[in-house]
C-alpha cells in the first residue's frame, strides 16, 4: 500500500470534525488528509513531509532482520532499556515483510511538501529533542514551508516521544485541541 492508499481508508471512516494525528508515518498519512472536509488540524508526531529510508535499512527488512541500530535509534539516549525492550517486543507483533512495505511507502512519498503548501488548518508538529530519524533540518523546513505550525519540542524523547514522554506529548496535543475548538 501507498500513503495515499492508507489516507482513503482513513477517509471512509470520517464521518465529523476532527483533528488527525499521526506518528512518523502516520504523520504522511495526516498530511494527506489536510483538505478533507471534516479534518479542522493536524498533529505530525516525529514526522515530516518525507521520510526517506536508508537503502540498507530497506535491505535488512527485506532479508528478514529488523535493524538493530533502528530501534535503539528510535529513542533519546537517556530512554530506558526497560523501554527498548518494550519496543522489540512490539515489533515482533508486525512481520517483516508488513514492515518492509511500510518502510518501502515512507520512501517512496514524495508529495508531502505540496500538501503541506496547499494546507490551511492549523498544524501542531511534535519532536523529540532527541530525534535522530527524521532528515536533517526537517524543523526548519517545515517552519519554511509552513510558517503557521506550532511546534513543539519534547525534552528527553526521541521518535518516539509519545512512549518516552507521554504526559508531555499528551499535554501538548491537547493544549493544540483545546486551541482549534476555541
Amino acid at each position: 500500500m501507498t500513503i495515499s492508499d492508507y489516507a482513503e481508508s482513513v477517509k471512509k471512516h470520517l464521518e465529523e470534525e476532527t483533528v488527525v494525528c499521526g506518528h512518523s508515518m502516520g504523520g504522511l498519512i495526516a498530511l494527506e488528509l489536510m483538505d478533507h472536509p471534516l479534518v479542522k488540524g493536524a498533529v505530525l508526531l516525529s514526522s515530516h513531509t518525507e521520510l526517506p529510508v536508508h537503502l540498507k535499512i530497506l535491505q535488512q527488512l527485506a532479508s528478514g532482520t529488523y535493524p538493530e541500530g533502528m530501534l535503539r535509534a528510535m529513542f533519546a539516549p537517556e530512554t530506558g532499556t526497560e523501554l527498548l525492550e518494550e519496543e522489540r517486543e512490539r515489533l515482533k507483533s508486525v512481520s517483516l515483510k508488513k514492515t518492509y512495505k511500510d518502510f518501502a511507502a515512507c520512501n517512496s512519498y514524495k508529495q508531502g511538501e505540496e500538501k503541506l503548501r496547499r494546507g490551511q488548518i492549523p498544524l501542531l508538529a511534535v519532536y523529540g529533542t532527541g530525534e535522530k530519524l527524521l532528515p536533517p533540518g526537517a524543523e526548519e523546513k517545515l517552519r519554511a514551508v509552513y510558517p503557521g505550525a506550532v511546534i513543539k519540542k519534547i525534552p528527553a524523547a526521541g521518535h518516539n516521544a509519545m512512549l518516552e514522554q507521554p504526559e508531555k506529548t499528551a499535554e501538548a496535543v491537547n493544549r493544540f485541541v483545546r486551541n482549534i475548538e476555541k
